[in-house]
């Protein structure tokens, strides 16, 4: 009596055949420990991939940073041969029209002793300008940032600013 073609499930067992322990049985477990071997061993395989891709990407990046570097150093030497030469083609000019060529390198060396001693004055100024520069920009950031957040509802911590003086101890001596 067969009332129509038999229907076979996803384990390829027949629709209609009782659900009780058969001799199938065990091949539907072995089929799902082969099935889960094979993806733990696909998992393993994935994650060794991944370390080798990240292995590749980290040498990639050294080796530019190592190429950035060599690509600098040469500049700078070579800048410094040029700076070199130019010094000596200048003090033997000087010397050229002072008649004397120890007064030519006498007259180099106090220009560079000169340029030295007002670098060294001036930079705190060029510095500390440098620093607030970009302390009044970061804090422009942050109130633009604030301000946003602010408009579009979000969660805003109102942390205080430091000064844009410089003079943060000078105000916590104040505020005890």
């Amino acid at each position: 009596m067969n009332s129509g073609p038999e229907q076979k499930d996803s384990t390829g067992s027949n629709s209609r055949s009782t659900r009780t322990a058969s001799p199938e049985s065990g091949g539907r477990l072995d089929r799902i420990t082969d099935q889960t071997k094979g993806l733990v061993d696909d998992i393993k395989e994935w994650i060794d991939l991944r370390v080798r891709l990240v292995q590749l990407d980290l040498e990639e990046r050294l080796e530019t940073i190592a190429n950035q570097t060599i690509l600098t150093l040469v500049v700078i030497g070579i800048g410094a041969i040029s700076i070199f030469f130019a010094l000596i083609a200048a003090a033997l000019g000087l010397g050229a029209l002072f008649s004397n060529s120890a007064l030519g390198f006498l007259a180099v060396s106090l220009i560079l002793a000169c340029t030295m001693w007002l670098v060294n004055r001036w930079r705190p100024r060029f510095v500390n300008a440098a620093i607030l520069t970009a302390a009044r920009r970061g804090q422009e950031a942050v109130r633009k940032d604030v301000l946003r957040d602010a408009k579009s509802g979000q969660k805003v911590i109102n942390a205080p600013l430091p000064p844009a003086t410089g003079q943060n101890e000078k105000d916590s001596d104040e505020r005890q």
